[in-house]
């Protein structure tokens, strides 16, 4: 379990999502005359579907909302900027704040090379994740369909007369 402790918090994810689907499969199951497997196929690919529909749904939302902040943070350095122009007048004594201003350009200009070298660390954790979602899509799908036996297995491992505790 130690050497697989990566592995959990996928397979975790997994099981947390093949009970949330799993009264999905019983009812269709029961409903209708599809075997058990047929009904997580059509639940699961269902599922599926509607994962990939949010980020297409989702996507011109968070586009048009990037640009409109970008604009407003465009502005708001702006203003910034011309406030920082005007001299402080502060009990008698004359502040010019430009400084600060150079300061600033080159805080923003060395904010930005940090992610010009992350670029490896950028791709270490997008496989990482590419690997997780396909564990939990394979795991989740034979949750579905094995989930029940799995259960019985599990509750069979217990003495005999704890298995109503664990059931």
């Amino acid at each position: 379990a130690y050497l697989a402790r990566d592995l959990l918090s996928p397979l975790v994810i997994a099981a947390l999502l093949a009970y949330v689907l799993t009264g999905e499969v019983d009812f269709l199951t029961a409903r209708t005359r599809l075997s058990r497997r047929a009904s997580v196929i059509i639940v699961y690919w269902f599922s599926f579907g509607i994962l990939l529909a949010i980020p297409g749904v989702l996507t011109p939302i968070l586009l048009s909302e990037s640009r409109d902040l970008a604009a407003d943070l465009q502005t708001i350095y702006s203003q910034f900027e011309r406030l920082l122009a005007r001299p402080f007048i502060l009990f008698g004594n004359v502040i010019r704040l430009e400084r600060v201003l150079a300061d600033l350009s080159l805080f923003s200009a060395d904010s930005l090379s940090p992610m010009a070298e992350s670029a490896l660390t950028l791709i270490e954790t997008a496989t990482r994740n590419a690997a997780w979602v396909l564990v939990i899509f394979v795991a989740t799908y034979y949750l579905l369909q094995d989930g029940e036996r799995l259960r019985e297995w599990l509750i069979g491992l217990a003495p005999v007369e704890f298995q109503p505790d664990a059931r």
